[in-house]
């Protein structure tokens, strides 16, 4: 989180999320982040190689939408 708080302070630039981001912490990062490239937080357990499991991306998008 603290280097994304950093590049935020150097940059005037849109800040992409190339992981890492979940549920949990999307709110955080939405703070100095423009958006967020999602892939294994929105699988079935969290697992890449799993497909996406509908629910986890509900919760996610339920948090961006409070955020935006």
């Amino acid at each position: 989180m603290e280097k994304v708080r950093q590049a935020r302070e150097l940059t005037t630039r849109p800040i992409l999320m190339g992981s890492g981001t979940t549920a949990e912490n999307i709110a955080d990062f939405l703070q100095y982040a423009d958006g967020a490239i999602v892939g294994s937080s929105l699988k079935v357990d969290g697992v890449a190689e799993n497909p996406v499991d509908v629910e986890r991306v509900k919760q996610y998008m339920g948090v961006v939408r409070t955020v935006r």
